[in-house]
C-alpha cells in the first residue's frame, strides 16, 4: 500500500461503495468514518494507531473498511 489515500465520511460507507472500491483493483485507499474519529477523540487510539490498524488490515486481509479495535469488517 505505497502511495495510498484516505477517504473520510462521518456517516460511514455503503457496502456497495466498499465493494466497488475493492473489486479487481489494487488497494490504495483506506476508509475512515465517524466511529473511528470518536475512538480518537475519546483517546482510545491515536490517529497513527488507527491508521496503522487500517493499513495492516488492507495489506494482510484486503479490507479497506474495518473497525480498528477488532479488525472486523464494518459492513457486516
Amino acid at each position: 500500500m505505497y502511495g495510498r489515500g484516505i477517504f473520510i465520511s462521518i456517516n460511514g460507507f455503503s457496502p456497495d461503495s466498499v465493494q466497488a472500491l475493492t473489486t479487481g483493483k489494487a488497494l490504495k485507499t483506506i476508509l475512515v468514518d465517524g466511529g473511528d474519529l470518536v475512538l480518537i477523540i475519546e483517546n482510545m487510539y491515536t490517529v497513527k494507531e488507527m491508521l496503522n490498524s487500517k493499513i495492516k488490515a488492507a495489506r494482510t486481509m484486503g479490507r479497506i473498511y474495518v473497525n480498528p479495535i477488532n479488525m472486523s469488517d464494518k459492513n457486516t
